[in-house]
């Protein structure tokens, strides 16, 4: 009996090798993918003046630092599209996609806290920005360049042009010290926002296996140069006698880093 069930799965995996090793990448095809996406972004924060009345004094305040969502998140990608075979190794082919992802992430500086509580002791600024998708949904289209390594498997490059909607929140928050005398200093809120829809440049790397003439399974990497957003503000609440946070710009640049698997299903 094992022996009957041993010949009838190699005669299976003969099978599939056998039609597999005779697949032809050209046609339409249709696939989806799946997997973790993390998302990074580059932010610099200036003020263009701390002002203590007293002495008039003037203090610029800059900085950049990076952050991120601190897990992966979820992204799904639906892709149809043409590939066709020439010189008997090499791909080319054009491809629509559209896909899902909500990230979000947050991130509070308290760099400009410290430096303001050093120089005056009469506030905290609190500083708080979030990045986030406008949208949930996300498309694009591309060209792929691909070369066949064996008769079953493509290493493809694929160039892609990707719209999608960001946006950027900064919000400072106005404390006073419990140094200070609460008479003479305010506390507050203040934030701005700000949305921008975006093609940015998508590249990807993909290795694909056809285990039938039809079906193939892939493994995909897509790295996305997000849209650059800038917001001017928040201004901040002031302290009545001493001190003003205010003239701000945020400025943020997102980059995405998907790793996904998935099949596709391709026509005769």
């Amino acid at each position: 009996m094992k022996k009957i069930s041993l010949l009838t799965a190699t005669a299976v995996a003969g099978l599939v090798s056998a039609e597999a090793a005779t697949c032809n990448p050209s046609g339409f095809f249709i696939g989806l993918n799946a997997g973790v996406q993390m998302t990074g972004a580059k932010l610099r924060f200036n003020t263009d003046q701390v002002v203590n009345d007293e002495t008039a004094e003037q203090h610029n305040r800059s900085f950049n630092t990076d952050f991120g969502n601190k897990n992966a998140d979820f992204v799904a990608e639906l892709m149809a599209g043409y590939n066709m075979l020439y010189s008997g190794a090499i791909i080319l082919g054009v491809h629509f996609y559209i896909g899902y992802n909500n990230t979000s992430m947050k991130h509070t500086t308290d760099q400009v806290q410290t430096e303001i509580q050093s120089q005056f002791d009469e506030g905290v600024y609190n500083l708080t920005h979030k990045v986030k998708r406008s949208s949930d949904f996300f498309y694009g289209i591309g060209i792929r360049l691909g070369y066949l390594l064996n008769a079953r498997t493509i290493l493809s490059i694929m160039l892609n042009a990707e719209r999608s909607k960001w946006k950027l929140s900064a919000a400072v928050s106005n404390v006073p010290s419990v140094n200070s005398n609460e008479n003479n200093n305010t506390t507050g809120n203040q934030s701005v926002s700000k949305s921008k829809s975006k093609v940015s440049f998508a590249p990807a790397i993909e290795l694909a296996t056809f285990i039938t003439k039809q079906v193939s399974i892939n493994l995909r990497y897509k790295c996305v140069f997000g849209p650059s957003i800038t917001v001017k503000g928040p201004a901040g609440n002031e302290t009545r006698d001493r001190t003003t946070l205010h003239r701000s710009t945020s400025k943020v640049k997102v980059r995405d880093h998907q790793f996904t698997i998935g099949v596709s299903y391709k026509t005769n």
